[in-house]
């Protein structure tokens, strides 16, 4: 799963290992064996908790481009197009390797998030090979998503360009993504799985946020509900749209396991994500708190070392059929 920094009772993570033992115990509990942290580095008492827990790492860097936009000599859009962005970011691969480098929970590290499509993809793919020289002890990747660089020992994309390596398919089970990994020659872990939201509820969640932080955005949108005399049905909401969600994500993710070759998944996310207005995407809240609806277990059904699979060419079956 990602964690994309959301600790609204503190504006920022945790600096002591008991509160990420809890917080990379529920990662756990879910059955996710790794964490890709999305445009950021977390503290020294994340890479301890998580040799304490046997969970990998993969941080990144805070270089985090839209791929969709144009950028300006004050925005620039691809590293290497602003000189001080691109020597503090040499600067800090290096620190970070320096740091961190003797965890054994630090497995994975890429540069960035979804650098722009144009620009000098050869000064990134130096990038890599410099700081794979300079420690050797994990696995390394320009850039998470837009393109692959010949230094790349993994790659971390929603699409190879020959087919996309995430989505729901048609209402069977025989379909996967090995069109997708099959045509590139490094491991292929699947980019910012899942993202299908489920209705807030405002009473459970809203008294949650008694630090810096406050819930803005959820407030209007309870707002618009309460006007439109819809509140006494957000429960069923909720209901509804988290068993929506978790067939979504089960679908998708048994599909990934039946791709042979697939490397891994990274969904988007465990958690609510706050940022970017709202992104209610999460199986937990934005606290990694259940939201009442779907078990740590029921997630463990299609993520779990092992999983059971079968290929049908439907779902639906009658008792007049072997």
């Amino acid at each position: 799963t990602l964690d994309c920094c959301v600790y609204p009772k503190t504006a920022h993570p945790p600096m002591l290992v008991e509160p990420w033992l809890r917080v990379l115990g529920t990662i756990k509990d879910h059955g996710f064996n790794h964490v890709r942290y999305h445009s950021w580095c977390p503290p020294e008492a994340a890479f301890e908790a998580a040799d304490r827990l046997g969970i990998y790492l993969a941080p990144e860097t805070p270089f985090w481009v839209d791929g969709w936009t144009t950028g300006t000599a004050s925005h620039p859009q691809l590293l290497g197009e602003d000189a001080e962005v691109l020597d503090y970011v040499r600067c800090e691969v290096r620190r970070i390797a320096d740091s961190y480098g003797n965890h054994p929970s630090f497995a994975l590290f890429c540069l960035g998030n979804e650098f722009g499509m144009r620009g000098d993809w050869d000064l990134v793919n130096r990038l890599v090979e410099d700081v794979k020289a300079h420690d050797p002890r994990r696995l390394y990747s320009g850039t998470t998503a837009r393109r692959q660089v010949p230094a790349d020992d993994f790659w971390v994309t929603h699409s190879t360009g020959k087919a996309a390596t995430r989505g729901v398919g048609p209402p069977k089970t025989d379909w996967d993504f090995a069109a997708a990994v099959r045509s590139v020659d490094v491991p292929i872990v699947a980019h910012e799985t899942g993202q299908r939201p489920v209705f807030p509820d405002y009473d459970r969640l809203l008294p949650k946020f008694t630090g810096p932080l406050a819930p803005l955005n959820l407030i209007r949108l309870q707002r618009q509900l309460n006007g439109a005399q819809l509140a006494l049905h957000a429960e069923a909401f909720k209901r509804a749209s988290a068993r929506f969600q978790y067939a979504l994500y089960k679908a998708e993710h048994e599909a990934l396991h039946r791709t042979a070759d697939c490397a891994g998944y990274q969904l988007l996310m465990l958690n609510d994500f706050t940022g970017q207005s709202e992104a209610l995407v999460g199986i937990l809240d934005p606290f990694w708190e259940s939201k009442g609806v779907i078990t740590p277990a029921e997630v463990r059904q299609w993520n779990a070392p092992t999983v059971p699979l079968a290929r049908f060419d439907r779902y639906t079956w009658t008792n007049q059929e072997i």
